[in-house]
């Protein structure tokens, strides 16, 4: 963000996060480290297919 205000609310219910963890995206080094965590089913998140597994949090 460059200008304007950003405002933080809490979600109107709370619901359970499906955190899941992918191989990470571009890189040439550490590859194989899992080190790129989303929220299963984001719309907003590309290339979620690609070796994809669920935590615990």
């Amino acid at each position: 963000m460059t200008h304007g205000s950003l405002v933080v609310r809490r979600p109107r219910e709370e619901r359970p996060l499906d955190i899941v963890v992918t191989t990470r995206i571009g890189i040439t080094q550490c590859a194989e480290r899992p080190l790129r965590f989303l929220i299963g089913g984001n719309r907003f998140v590309s290339g979620q297919g690609r070796g994809v597994s669920s935590i615990d949090v």
